[in-house]
């Protein structure tokens, strides 16, 4: 699995003035209350830079359960007939806990094969078929819990149904 870092572009606070001839200024509209920052020269061009107000620091670990006994039974279904690729329905789930981690969501996935979740972020309970996100404040990841070693990506987890 490739993780994409999000760009400044892709912000809908980012702002730019001036003419490509003459040089543009970048800005940062995203401090509620307050004029729009402006960005140092020395900021990097494509990445946010580490004051942005859209980032967590440090980076937040959710667990999505399940709503009700009903949608747990039918995810454990669901998940009998798809062992291979995990689909589960968003609105089946809800949000049940949140844990602060300094770890990145490539990182996660990476130490999740190597070592038992439980040591990587301790007081972390999760049951198998419920959803973990780690979001950074810039783009959240979903992985599907299968057991202490073994997570799958959920690239269309929407956490808006999941409320």
């Amino acid at each position: 699995m490739k993780f994409y870092d999000t760009t400044c572009q892709e912000c809908p606070f980012h702002q730019t003035a001036g003419s490509y001839t003459l040089g543009t200024t970048r800005y940062c509209s995203g401090f509620p209350g307050r004029k729009p920052k402006r960005f140092p020269r020395s900021a990097p061009k494509f990445k946010p830079p580490k004051w942005c107000p859209r980032r967590l620091s440090p980076a937040v670990c959710r667990v999505f359960g399940f709503k009700d006994e009903e949608s747990e039974w039918l995810e454990f279904l669901l998940r009998q007939d798809n062992r291979r690729r995990p689909c589960p329905l968003s609105s089946h789930y809800s949000p049940r806990m949140e844990v602060p981690t300094g770890l990145t969501a490539k990182q996660f996935y990476t130490s999740v094969k190597e070592e038992c979740l439980s040591q990587i972020i301790p007081g972390l309970d999760v049951r198998p078929g419920e959803v973990i996100c780690i979001d950074d404040g810039l783009k959240p990841y979903y992985f599907y819990y299968r057991s202490d070693y073994e997570i799958s990506p959920l690239p269309g987890f929407n956490p808006t149904k999941a409320r």
